[in-house]
């Protein structure tokens, strides 16, 4: 309809986006009318596109989601979209870096589908526009540090988007804490059940128990999805044979031990 919502999606993660674009595209007023890949597809497609709102994931192929905020910025476009930033890392230089660049809202996977929809309605409503929005300011590339300070979280998310395991899934963003928390005191995976697995809680308001099983059900979705292989490489031993199973720890000791000596 010509008063609908138009929106494009720039997520790597292609189990993502289907369920992020059936559901929106079951909404009224809204409609997907792209989909990128990686950050340069992403570019090109809102240039083509002019859409009115734009879901962008910070972790993409060949162009992070701030760098597609920096060139959106810089393209000859009579109205720029509104940017929703949708991500597993939930660093706070990373969320104020997105607003300067010009992001409306950072939201944090895993995430309330009805609570994206709501933002979107918002910025369709005329609530936020380019007039009040976050001013976009340019950045100069030594305080655009992503790849350097931010480096530890960026990694593991790049080695949990490898090996399969679903960003959309609780147990990926306790995966990726517990990992960034080991690469920093190792001692930690000594001690899974008394002093990571309860951190990881106290960090997302939940019990130990349900990060736990959450971290097991996200990698068992990861071979689920055919990642054995990949999983296999990072273990070291064959994940194909029978009644082998991933166990928490030593996925996030390996995973650790891989971001430390990179």
């Amino acid at each position: 309809m010509p008063n609908d919502i138009r929106i494009v999606i720039a997520d790597d993660n292609e189990d993502f986006t289907d369920i992020l674009q059936e559901y929106l595209d079951s909404q009224d007023g809204f409609l997907v009318s792209g989909i990128a890949r990686d950050g340069l597809e992403a570019v090109e497609i809102i240039r083509n596109l002019e859409p009115d709102v734009v879901i962008l994931d910070i972790i993409m192929p060949n162009l992070d989601g701030l760098g597609v905020l920096e060139k959106v910025n810089l393209l000859d476009m009579p109205r720029k979209p509104l940017f929703i930033i949708l991500s597993a890392l939930s660093q706070d230089k990373i969320t104020t870096l997105s607003i300067n660049l010009g992001a409306t809202f950072y939201i944090v996977k895993p995430f309330d589908l009805e609570l994206l929809a709501s933002r979107i309605r918002q910025l369709g409503s005329g609530v936020f526009t380019a007039a009040n929005a976050p001013i976009s300011r340019p950045v100069n590339n030594e305080n655009l540090s992503f790849k350097t300070e931010e480096s530890t979280a960026a990694k593991v998310t790049g080695i949990l988007d490898e090996v399969g395991v679903p960003s959309h899934l609780k147990g990926f963003q306790y995966l990726l804490e517990a990992i960034c928390m080991v690469s920093e005191d190792i001692t930690l995976i000594s001690s899974v059940m008394k002093r990571l697995y309860p951190a990881v809680a106290d960090k997302f308001d939940t019990v130990p128990m349900n990060v736990e099983r959450s971290m097991r059900n996200a990698l068992d979705a990861a071979l689920d999805r055919g990642s054995s292989e990949k999983m296999s490489a990072l273990l070291g031993y064959d994940l194909t044979k029978e009644n082998i199973k991933v166990v928490n720890s030593e996925f996030i000791a390996r995973v650790a031990d891989r971001v430390r000596f990179q």
